[in-house]
């Protein structure tokens, strides 16, 4: 992604948190100053986000390793 890319995916998940939903990296809660860091590429893995149904108040990204 590009950084306008970046900047506005990251505004788009703080507006959800702010509707109530929960942001989730592997299943905890991350501080909103960390979440850059699940639109790097790193240590041979990326962080995908889980299906989440309609029901559900939560989104949660998962670590994929590629290795």
């Amino acid at each position: 992604m590009d950084y306008q890319m970046n900047v506005r995916f990251l505004a788009g998940l703080q507006r959800l948190r702010e509707k109530g939903f929960q942001i989730l990296f592997n299943g905890e809660e991350c501080p909103t100053e960390n979440w850059d860091q699940m639109l790097r590429r790193k240590d041979g893995g990326f962080f995908k986000r889980e299906y989440v149904d309609e029901c559900s108040s939560s989104i949660n990204f998962q670590w994929v390793s590629l290795a």
